[in-house]
C-alpha cells in the first residue's frame, strides 16, 4: 500500500496563527522600546559623580521617583533582559510561521495578507529578495523597513545594556560590572539566535536544520563571555596588572571616574573656605577675650585660640553632610576641585588618584592608600591622614595646616611649598621626601624620619631641624633644568652623560652623603633615549 503524503497546513489557520504571534508580539515590542526610552533618558542624566556623592539617588523620568544609584544599575539591566528575550522568543515564533506560510501561484502576496507590522514586513521582504516567491510586493525603500527593524528590534536594546555596562565602570564595584555583563551576554545570545533563525527560515531552510545549527552561536557566546569577563574585570579591578610592582602605579585599562568639580559633600549656603572662617573665628574671639586687633596673640593666648580654633572647625565639619566612602576604589579618578569636606574616605584606595585644587578639608583618609596620588594645591586643613599610605605622593602647595599625619608613609613625597604649620607630624616618614619651600613645622617630626629629604633656604622646619639640599651638589645646567622641570615636566641633557643625552628626573629627588660630603647616588635618575651605537 502507498502511504499517504503528509497533510498540508491549512493557510488560513497558519495566518490567524501569525495575526496571533504579532498582536502579542507587537505588546511586547511597544513596552519594550518604552522601557528601553525610561532607561537610556536616565542614563543621558546619570554622572559619575551619583556613584558617591552623599545622598545621590537616580531620578526615573516620566515617574519623578528617586531611586538608589546601585540599585537602578541592578535592576534595569535584568529588566531590559527579560523583556528583550521575551520579545525574541515571540519573534523566533513567527519567522517560524512565517517561513512555512506557501506563497501560491497566482495568490496575493503573503506580505498583503498577514497581520500588518513592520517586523513581519520586513521579514517578508528579505524572504522574498532571498527565495523570489512573490511573497512580498515590491514597495518603496524596502530596505528602510529592514533597518529600522534591526536597530529597534535587535540593536537598540542591546545598545542600551551595552551603555548600563560601560556607565558602571566608574564604581568600580566588580560584581556589579560582571552582573551587568552578563544580562547583556544572554540577551546578545538570544538575540543573535532570533537573527541566525529568522534569516534561515526566510531562505527557506527547514525547521529541523534552524533547530540544530547552534556551533556558530556557541562559538560566538565563547568569545563574547571571555571578553566582557576580561574588560569587566580589568575596567574595574585592574586585572592581573594590579597585583605586579609596577603595574599598580599604571593600570591602562582602569576605568577613571570623572568627578572633576563635583560637589560629593553637600555644599551649604554659608559655607566659608578655611582661611576665611579662620579669620571670622579669630575676630569673635578676640572680642570675647578682650584682645585688640592689632594686638599679636603670644603665649597662652595663642594657645587657648588654637586649641579652640581645632576643636570648634572639626565641629563645624563634622555638621556637613559628607559622603560615606570607606574602603571605596577611587583609582585614577579626577576630583580636579571637587567638593568634599568632611569625606569618610577610611581605608579608600586612592593611588594615582588626582585631586588638583580639591576642597577636602577635615576629610578621613585612615589608612588609605594613595600612593602616587596628586593633591597639588589641595585644601587640606584638618583633614586626618593616621597610618595612610602616601609614598611619591604629589603635596605641592597643598594647604595641610591641622592636618593628622601620625605614622603616615611619606617616603618620597613632594611637598614643594605646601604648608603644613601645626600639623600632627609624629611617627610619620618622610624620608626622601622633597619639601622645597615647604613650611614643615609639624609637631612629632624627627630628624630620623627625614633621612634623605630634599630642601631648599626657603625651607621651614622646627626646631634644630635640618636637610640636605640636593640642588646645590649639581651643575649649574642641571640644576637650571630641574627647576625647569617642575613647572612644565620637560625632558632635558645632561651635559656630565655623553651616553645619555636625555633624561628624566622625577619630583622625589632622593639622595644621601657620604663622609666627604659627596652625593652618593639619584635612585631616580631614569635614561628614557639612548644614542645610537656609533
Amino acid at each position: 500500500a502507498k502511504s499517504e503524503p503528509d497533510p498540508q497546513p491549512d493557510p488560513k489557520i497558519i495566518l490567524d496563527h501569525i495575526a496571533e504571534v504579532s498582536k502579542n508580539a507587537r505588546a511586547a515590542w511597544f513596552g519594550l522600546l518604552g522601557l528601553l526610552a525610561f532607561v537610556g533618558v536616565t542614563l543621558l542624566g546619570h554622572q559619575d559623580a551619583d556613584f558617591f556623592a552623599y545622598g545621590a539617588e537616580t531620578q526615573l523620568p516620566l515617574v519623578g521617583l528617586k531611586v538608589p544609584v546601585k540599585s537602578f544599575f541592578y535592576v534595569a539591566p535584568v529588566l531590559v533582559a527579560a523583556l528583550y528575550i521575551h520579545l525574541h522568543l515571540y519573534l523566533m515564533t513567527l519567522s517560524d510561521a512565517l517561513g512555512e506560510l506557501e506563497q501560491k501561484k497566482g495568490a496575493a502576496p503573503i506580505a498583503d495578507r498577514v497581520f500588518p507590522w513592520l517586523i513581519s514586513h520586513a521579514a517578508l521582504w528579505y524572504r522574498n529578495r532571498a527565495r523570489n516567491d512573490k511573497s512580498a510586493a515590491p514597495r518603496p525603500l524596502g530596505w528602510v523597513v529592514v533597518i529600522v527593524s534591526l536597530l529597534f528590534g535587535w540593536l537598540f536594546g542591546l545598545a542600551v545594556l551595552g551603555g548600563l555596562w560601560l556607565r558602571s565602570m566608574p564604581a568600580h564595584d566588580q560584581r556589579l560590572t560582571l552582573w551587568i555583563g552578563l544580562c547583556l551576554w544572554i540577551a546578545t545570545l538570544i538575540g543573535l539566535t532570533g537573527v541566525m533563525a529568522a534569516r534561515a527560515r526566510m531562505q527557506g531552510e527547514p525547521r529541523e536544520t534552524v533547530a540544530g545549527a547552534h556551533m556558530g552561536r556557541q562559538s560566538v557566546g565563547s568569545v563574547m563571555a571571555v571578553l566582557l569577563a576580561f574588560v569587566s574585570w580589568e575596567a574595574t579591578e585592574g586585572g592581573f596588572l594590579t597585583y605586579t610592582k609596577t603595574g599598580a602605579q599604571v593600570v591602562p585599562l582602569l576605568y577613571s571616574a570623572d568627578l572633576r568639580e563635583a560637589e560629593l559633600t553637600r555644599k551649604p549656603s554659608g559655607w566659608l573656605p578655611w582661611h576665611l572662617w579662620l579669620e571670622d573665628f579669630e575676630e569673635k574671639f578676640r572680642k570675647r577675650k578682650n584682645i585688640a586687633p592689632d594686638h599679636h596673640l603670644t603665649g597662652k593666648d595663642e594657645a587657648a585660640f588654637k586649641k579652640e580654633a581645632k576643636e570648634r572647625y572639626a565641629a563645624y565639619i563634622s555638621q556637613l553632610d559628607a559622603p560615606s566612602l570607606q574602603y571605596s576604589d577611587l583609582r585614577n579618578a579626577d576630583l580636579t576641585s571637587a567638593f568634599l569636606p568632611g569625606a569618610d574616605l577610611r581605608s579608600a584606595r586612592l593611588q594615582g588618584a588626582i585631586f588638583r585644587e580639591a576642597r577636602m578639608q577635615g576629610a578621613s583618609l585612615n589608612v588609605a592608600n594613595m600612593d602616587g596620588a596628586v593633591f597639588r594645591r589641595a585644601e587640606m586643613q584638618g583633614a586626618i591622614f593616621r597610618k595612610a599610605s602616601m609614598r611619591g605622593t604629589n603635596l605641592s602647595k597643598a594647604n595641610m595646616q591641622w592636618a593628622n599625619l601620625f605614622e603616615a608613609q611619606l617616603q618620597a613625597a613632594d611637598f614643594f611649598e605646601a604648608d603644613l604649620e601645626d600639623a600632627d607630624c609624629s611617627a610619620a616618614n618622610l624620608q626622601g621626601a622633597v619639601l622645597r619651600s615647604a613650611k614643615v613645622t609639624c609637631e612629632g617630626l624627627s630628624k630620623k624620619n627625614l633621612k634623605g629629604a630634599v630642601g631648599d633656604r626657603q625651607t621651614t622646619l622646627r626646631g634644630q631641624l635640618t636637610l640636605v639640599s640636593c640642588l646645590k651638589m649639581l651643575a649649574d645646567d642641571v640644576a637650571a633644568a630641574l627647576l625647569h622641570h617642575r613647572e612644565e615636566g620637560d625632558n632635558f641633557h645632561d651635559s656630565r652623560s655623553p651616553r645619555s643625552p636625555r633624561a628624566w628626573v622625577s619630583d622625589a629627588l632622593l639622595c644621601d652623603r657620604n663622609k666627604d660630603d659627596s652625593l652618593v647616588e639619584w635612585p631616580r635618575w631614569i635614561e628614557i633615549q639612548a644614542p645610537p651605537e656609533q
